[in-house]
């Protein structure tokens, strides 16, 4: 006997783990870019 929706979860299972990785890597390379950002000379100096 087959549980109806088997199927459906081994097709949807192996997505999970890339879905739950891919916001930190995300706020990593966001992070990255803010400190280039920021260490970077300003964009309006006064004089």
């Amino acid at each position: 006997m087959v549980v109806a929706g088997t199927d459906a979860a081994a097709v949807v299972l192996p997505h999970v783990p890339r879905q739950l990785i891919a916001p930190r890597a995300q706020r990593t390379d966001i992070a990255a870019q803010v400190e280039t950002l920021a260490g970077g000379p300003p964009s309006c100096a006064r004089s």
